[in-house]
This record gives C-alpha cells, sequence and structure tokens, in this order.
C-alpha cells in the first residue's frame, strides 16, 4: 500500500514555504526549502536514483532529476516522496546529515578549528 513506499524526511527546524529554480546550467529543477534556524544545512551532498540533497550553509536544497519527485515543506522536516515510492538502496536508506542548528558561541559560527576546550580563538 501507499503507507509501504520509499521517502526520505530530512528534520528541518523552522522550514519555510518551499521555492523552486531551475539550474541555469542544465535546466533541472531545484527545490529551496529555506529555515529560519541559522546553521541548520545539510553538511554533505548525497545523491540518490532520481533526485540529490545539495550541500547548503541553511535550509535544504534537492536537485531533482525526475518529475515524479515532490518535495514537501512541513513545520519541522522536509519530506521527498514520488507516488510510486522513491527508488531507494539499503545504503541510500541511510540518513541525511542536517546540522543540529544549536548555538555553536558568541559568533554563531561553528568552526572547529577556531576554537579548542579552554574557549581561547584561533582566528588566522
Amino acid at each position: 500500500g501507499a503507507s509501504g513506499q520509499a521517502r526520505v524526511a530530512l528534520p528541518l527546524p523552522e522550514a519555510g514555504h518551499r521555492v523552486e529554480i531551475s539550474d541555469p546550467e542544465v535546466g533541472d529543477a531545484i527545490s529551496v526549502v529555506p529555515s529560519l534556524r541559522s546553521g541548520s544545512g545539510v553538511a554533505a551532498e548525497r545523491a540518490f536514483a532520481q533526485f540529490r540533497v545539495l550541500a547548503t550553509a541553511q535550509g535544504i536544497a534537492v536537485e531533482r532529476w525526475s518529475d515524479d519527485v515532490a518535495v514537501t515543506a512541513h513545520r519541522s522536516l522536509v519530506e521527498i516522496a514520488a507516488p510510486e515510492g522513491l527508488f531507494l538502496s539499503e545504503d541510500g536508506l541511510q540518513e541525511v546529515q542536517v546540522a543540529d542548528a544549536e548555538p555553536a558561541g558568541d559568533d554563531g559560527h561553528a568552526d572547529d578549528e577556531a576554537s579548542d576546550d579552554h574557549g581561547e580563538a584561533a582566528d588566522g
């Protein structure tokens, strides 16, 4: 039934309304869901059979290679689905990593190289 169809759900705090844009180079459709929470982006790009989740600093961007792929923004997550279900391998079922979006310090930047356990900044 419909409930068993494969889909991908990505957590996204304070998700905004989906915006559709077109890739200027090849014309692929890109669904962008912004987030009001700073730092809540996708750490690393992940490619699937029908779409790719792009790496972002904030929000979620999905490059759709099939018109059947639908990107839906909910209050705290983004769902990627298709009428017949997505084509996902076992590897594809692993979670796409979305940043925690927790405050990382006074400047709002989470940069492992810029601080240490003693709270000293190593700005270069």
